[in-house]
């Protein structure tokens, strides 16, 4: 039943590649991504991959598909760990990468690790974090949609231009070296759980 980690065809499963059962693409076809050729000796197991919901155009709402979800980036979840950490991860169903949005107001979000339970916060060095404190204004962000893309600019810090992104290797981005339109920004929803 469709696309399975571990799939080693040209991908007909989807109908398109994916970084998930390939090598890393970037879903509008940048080389911005690192390329690393060939198969991989990992075992297929049978977890069907969580699709993508690509948004057609710049004037549609996307599917939210409800308050939880996972944010896929540059070929990374992003995932809020026990400890603060904020990183990308490449585990499909990771239970740090299952989050729960919310909307403190009109076009805002603060966004929750279910697991942990803290809060995606940026500091005053555009380093992203996991905060206990829901009530911070560390913790919002305005979401918007662009390019068929979401993007999560951080509120209190919206005069400078700072976004949410996941770097090619998987680690957080520093709001300081981010804009909109760079692969690291460039966010879509994807289910939290394999289908039933």
């Amino acid at each position: 039943m469709g696309n399975y980690i571990g799939c080693r065809c040209p991908c007909p499963c989807l109908g398109e590649k994916t970084k998930d059962a390939h090598e890393p693409k970037d879903m509008a076809g940048s080389s911005d991504l690192e390329g690393n050729e060939g198969t991989t000796n990992e075992t297929p197991i049978d977890i069907p991959i969580p699709p993508l919901f690509p948004i057609e155009n710049e004037d549609q709402i996307p599917p939210h598909h409800g308050p939880i979800k996972q944010l896929y980036a540059n070929g990374y979840n992003l995932s809020i760990e026990t400890d603060g950490t904020v990183r990308g991860t490449e585990e499909h169903y990771s239970k740090w990468a299952i989050l729960e949005i919310s909307s403190p107001g009109p076009a805002e979000v603060r966004i929750k690790g279910v697991e942990s339970q803290l809060y995606l916060a940026m500091d005053e060095n555009g380093e992203l974090y996991g905060s206990a404190d829901g009530q911070s204004d560390d913790t919002i962000f305005l979401e918007q949609y662009y390019d068929r893309y979401l993007y999560y600019l951080s509120k209190k810090y919206a005069d400078r231009n700072w976004y949410v992104g996941i770097k090619k290797s998987g680690r957080p981005k520093n709001g300081k070296k981010t804009a909109k339109g760079q692969n690291a920004t460039k966010f879509l929803p994807r289910q939290a759980k394999p289908p039933s």
